[in-house]
């Protein structure tokens, strides 16, 4: 027990700890997510070293897909390196192999480091105590380093090690899709005690290259051994050390014939700076990073230290150097394939926008540079401008599947890619609102202004136009709330089409104001008129937006006040609602019932399109109807909860948005975080419960804390300044830790307006009364 009193010691202050405290065969996979580790690049799920036979080993580099033997194409699982495989008096060391008297496993979310410990009992009752701790490092982004220590505790035994690079993973199969293996390999070689095993993946050809060094410490005596298959005597209470370092290449950065000499010169030079000097560097990196995206919520460690899990989550996702985005479930599982949706622009870049803008605008050039893909899926169904896919992969062609299972296992036909088209303004929006965080007005030539231009363009081909009513419809739709596929005229996507036709006309004039000549340029190459810019804004003002004017309601869609409305009166164990008896999932769509916020995702993008009364009047009519069948509802409801007063509620949601991945609340996080939650969390404490909002010469907050909160602490950038924030329930302090180019920064607390300063709080303290009253379908399942 002294062992394991001093390994604890090493452990992080409990806000940072994400801890698995026994050993639940049941949980295994659940845990595989919570504690992976990456860095943006690559991704390695948590799996136990011995791999046990059930375990779902994953290592995923991002932007990498093949379609070979699945329906469509899927992100793909590489050889895992995290493999090491011991055995005394002839047992294999593992949990489910061997008897324990003790286990832990904790994950550091401050440093990216997963640490075990376990003492095994043989079957001869000699107990062996097992200790690891490992690393993705986030300074060599293409690094990982493994430490195992084993000490008989006993008496003195023989231990068989082998370690490999493991070729034997597989993406799992969907429906009538068995596993398949996405690569083949390539060249095995050694030499200079370094090992060497390079894949192709099997459609698009792509390099994989691994190499990999073994170190055994015995006391202070170290060597770099070259066999991968062991035999070494081990006296009792000694402690032997087995040091693993790997590093990944691919050939999308290195020219093949260069990639062997990369692969092994990068492990090389990694060997020589040792083992200390290695997470010297990974630490610094993470503290920089934590730096600029640590959240505080003091008086709450329960929402603190869930809402550490999901930012830590958000960050080993982010990558501002390769040609990629974030998809559904990170890089920590195979859930949707590895697919980009919606969730990437709406949920989890504003996260980056804030806190690592580079990060961001990586994201947003992702779609920029598949904008043709976009086009041509636009001109296949007759269509102008660009139309993105719901579900993008590498190339930005439409990647979504025809056949899913539904929510009571039956298989359902998706048609999200043929009605699901408010995508398209989505990322619009999310283009415009970087611009808008950052001042990068250099992105918005670049690639920007063409992108909210075809965006546009499309909008303008996709709606019909009713003469009779001298109004202009979109039919044949779906909103964000997937029970209801194919209605005419969706609040959500005919309101986000009409922003984005009159965004277009207005960063056309803007354009041309600060840069004619760039700007006529892509006019003249796109084709585009001041007279078509003209018929934009004709169009946005004509779109139809149904409701009820008279009780101040927004229809979602037409007809739907007219559906049969059943009541939800029960709710499970997380205390969300339950299906009502008298609805099924087969006929849904016949019902008011709706999977998750669509009107009131509206009332969270446009706070200020809606009055007081709007927003409580439809907040309150569709969260009664909302079963939040999708992890991107709850914090949306928390967000907008908070605005009309429903205060507890919005703490409820916030507390259910946190738990997404912590506590399984959908039954798969197995299969990867959840992105869109992560990122919803972000949104919902910062512009939720701090208030924030964006405007064109200042930044403002209107705080609304929780009383079990004493204060709330973050960081934020807004127009190239890095501002610190302090809330409490009785004032708000900000300050300019790192000046903007542009000079001057401004900020408004409850509407009062200073100036901030570079290194000292500027004090806002509100009254009482500017606070307003109190202080405060199955595919998407979630």
């Amino acid at each position: 027990m002294q062992r394991l009193e001093e390994f604890r010691k090493h452990y992080p202050p409990e806000r940072w700890m994400i801890r698995e405290g026994s050993w639940d065969p049941g949980l295994q996979k659940v845990r595989e997510t919570q504690f992976a580790q990456g860095n943006g690049r690559f991704c390695c799920r948590g799996v136990l070293e011995e791999i046990p036979y059930d375990s779902t080993p994953g290592t995923f580099i991002a932007g990498l897909y093949d379609r070979t033997g699945a329906q469509i194409t899927e992100i793909v699982n590489c050889p895992n390196p995290i493999n090491l495989r011991i055995d005394a008096y002839g047992e294999k060391l593992g949990l489910i192999s061997m008897d324990h008297l003790h286990h832990e496993r904790v994950l550091d979310l401050r440093h990216g480091v997963l640490s075990r410990q376990t003492v095994f009992r043989t079957t001869h009752k000699k107990c062996i105590l097992y200790q690891s701790r490992r690393f993705v490092s986030m300074h060599n982004r293409r690094l990982g380093v493994m430490e195992v220590r084993v000490t008989p505790l006993d008496a003195a035994m023989t231990l068989n090690v082998q370690t490999t690079i493991d070729t034997s993973v597989s993406n799992k199969g969907v429906l009538t899709e068995g596993r398949k293996i996405h690569f083949m390999p390539h060249e095995v070689g050694q030499g200079d005690n370094i090992s060497y095993l390079c894949v192709r993946t099997l459609e698009s050809g792509t390099f994989v290259a691994y190499a990999t060094s073994l170190e055994i410490c015995r006391g202070e005596r170290c060597k770099t051994v070259s066999e991968r298959a062991l035999r070494l005597r081990v006296h009792k209470g000694e402690t032997i050390t087995f040091r693993k370092f790997f590093t990944i290449h691919t050939s999308r950065s290195a020219k093949p014939h260069q990639l062997k000499r990369e692969t092994i010169g990068d492990l090389r030079r990694a060997r020589r700076r040792g083992l200390k000097r290695l997470f010297e560097d990974h630490a610094k990196a993470w503290d920089r990073l934590w730096g600029e995206a640590n959240v505080e919520i003091e008086g709450d460690h329960a929402a603190d230290q869930a809402l550490c899990f999901n930012i830590y989550h958000l960050i080993i996702a982010g990558n501002a150097e390769d040609d990629v985005s974030i998809g559904a479930r990170t890089l920590s599982g195979e859930a949707y394939r590895g697919h980009i949706f919606w969730d990437a622009e709406l949920f989890v870049t504003p996260f980056f926008m804030y806190a690592f803008p580079e990060t961001a605008r990586a994201q947003l050039m992702y779609r920029c540079r598949r904008l043709d893909a976009a086009r041509a899926i636009a001109a296949s169904k007759d269509y102008r401008g660009a139309l993105f896919p719901w579900e993008s992969a590498d190339t930005g062609e439409e990647c979504t599947p025809s056949w899913a299972r539904d929510f009571d296992g039956t298989i359902i036909r998706i048609t999200t890619l043929d009605y699901e088209h408010h995508i398209v303004a989505d990322i619009a929006f999310a283009v415009d609102h970087y611009c808008r965080a950052t001042g990068d007005w250099s992105f918005m030539m670049r690639c920007g202004l063409e992108l909210i231009f075809e965006t546009a363009r499309f909008w303008a081909s996709r709606v019909t136009l009713n003469r009779k009513r001298n109004r202009y419809e979109i039919h044949d739709a779906m909103g964000p709330d997937e029970f209801h596929e194919r209605v005419s005229n969706s609040a959500f996507t005919n309101t986000m089409a009409r922003w984005n036709l009159q965004a277009a006309c207005d960063r056309a004039r803007e354009a041309l104001a600060r840069a004619p000549v760039k700007t006529k340029a892509l006019m003249r190459r796109l084709g585009l008129t001041e007279r078509e810019i003209r018929s934009w804004h004709r169009i946005a003002s004509r779109i139809h937006v149904p409701g009820n004017a008279r009780r101040k309601l927004i229809e979602q869609f037409d007809g739907y006040f007219r559906l049969r409305d059943p009541r939800i009166t029960q709710l499970d164990e997380h205390f969300m609602p339950v299906l009502p008896a008298s609805a099924d999932y087969r006929t849904i769509s016949k019902t008011q019932l709706i999977k998750q916020a669509d009107v009131v995702m509206l009332l969270f993008l446009f706070p200020n399109r809606y009055s007081a009364e709007e927003k409580r009047r439809n907040y309150y009519y569709y969260e009664r109807r909302t079963l939040h069948k999708s992890s991107l509802s709850p914090a949306i409801h928390s967000a907008v909860g908070l605005e009309v007063g429903d205060d507890d509620k919005a703490v409820h949601y916030l507390a259910h948005a946190l738990s997404t991945d912590l506590s399984n609340i959908h039954g798969n996080a197995a299969e990867g975080v959840h992105a869109a939650s992560a990122g919803g969390t972000w949104q919902a404490v910062i512009m939720g419960f701090a208030g924030m909002r964006i405007h064109p010469d200042h930044i403002s907050f209107s705080p609304r804390l929780p009383p079990g909160w004493r204060a709330l602490k973050f960081a934020v950038r807004f127009m190239g300044a890095k501002l610190r924030v302090s809330i409490t329930h009785r004032k708000t302090s900000i300050l300019v830790e790192r000046p903007a180019a542009r000079g001057r920064v401004f900020a408004s607390v409850y509407g009062a307006k200073k100036q901030l300063k570079k290194h000292a709080y500027v004090d806002f303290h509100p009254s009482l009364s500017r606070r307003g009253g109190k202080s405060a379908r199955a595919r998407r399942s979630s």
